[in-house]
């Protein structure tokens, strides 16, 4: 969701929701916040209490804030021994509390109710897992390129093995790098950027 700081445009999009019969639906959303943080991590096999115990110790490590202020899920990669232990690779993805909190008030301002926040690489790779054939030990690459922000993930039979953001790539980055290259005005530039990837579609 792009409009949260804009809120006329909030009360446009409130209002088309109105005229289209979409208010007050049930809807899951995903979230993009800077607190988000996506991780593997390997740990011993344990009861399910302790496992989400470890790995809210692991996150103090890595999150700017205390762990106990973060929302975190976990998917498994996979089971492993090492050793005589059983050990789990699991990806775990944690998220500032407040922004849960701000991106579901957006929601129910715009008359929806919020079901499930997940974040954006996860909402992907259950969308490209609605048709996509996977094959087993096959890693797929995904580039998702926004017009304000891109990712990279690698994923494979339904699972998220990596995730990082893509620093200065982007489709708005892309259309002035056109325009300023082809010296043409940005509108210019952000028709061509259409047309060049209809064309590769």
């Amino acid at each position: 969701i792009l409009i949260e700081s804009d809120p006329h445009s909030v009360a446009r999009f409130g209002k088309f929701l109105q005229s289209e019969h979409l208010a007050g639906m049930e809807v899951a959303c995903n979230i993009e916040d800077p607190s988000l943080k996506i991780r593997r991590f390997d740990l011993p096999q344990m009861p399910s209490y302790d496992l989400k115990e470890a790995i809210q110790w692991q996150l103090r490590d890595i999150v700017e804030d205390a762990s106990d202020l973060y929302q975190f899920q976990y998917s498994l990669i996979e089971e492993y021994v090492s050793g005589e232990t059983r050990r789990l690779a699991l990806q775990v993805y944690a998220v500032h509390k407040e922004a849960i909190r701000l991106q579901a008030s957006l929601l129910k301002r715009l008359q929806l109710r919020p079901v499930l926040i997940e974040p954006s690489a996860v909402a992907l790779l259950r969308a490209v897992d609605r048709f996509v054939t996977w094959q087993q030990g096959a890693t797929v690459g995904i580039l998702d390129l926004g017009e304000g922000r891109s990712g990279f993930l690698a994923v494979g039979e339904g699972r998220l093995f990596f995730s990082r953001p893509l620093t200065e790539v982007s489709g708005g980055l892309l259309s002035q790098t056109i325009s300023k290259e082809l010296s043409i005005s940005e509108s210019e530039g952000r028709d061509l950027k259409e047309v060049l990837i209809r064309k590769q579609a």
